[in-house]
């Protein structure tokens, strides 16, 4: 993710995006931002997947229902993470 202050990279697993509360401060500008998941992108994903599972059912006779909810809630988690974005919150 980029900073759209200083346009530095903070990681999503850094320390200053995984405290506690909405407002988050870059590592490296000190100014505050607020970390969003668009809806589109993360819907998107999620969609795709869950079209593939639907039309293919040789997946289910492998894995079962239970394996496919697991998957795809990993899929969903994995689409959320990857379509964290950064704005700035002006005060």
């Amino acid at each position: 993710m980029i900073c759209p202050h200083c346009k530095e990279n903070v990681g999503v697993f850094s320390k200053a995006v995984n405290t506690w509360g909405k407002n988050k401060i870059c590592p490296h500008c000190g100014k505050i931002i607020a970390i969003y998941i668009p809806a589109k992108g993360t819907a998107l994903i999620s969609g795709l997947f869950a079209s593939f599972i639907i039309f293919d059912d040789t997946i289910e006779s492998y894995i079962g229902v239970i394996g496919l909810v697991v998957l795809a809630s990993f899929v969903g988690g994995f689409a959320a993470l990857s379509s964290l974005r950064i704005k700035p919150l002006n005060k």
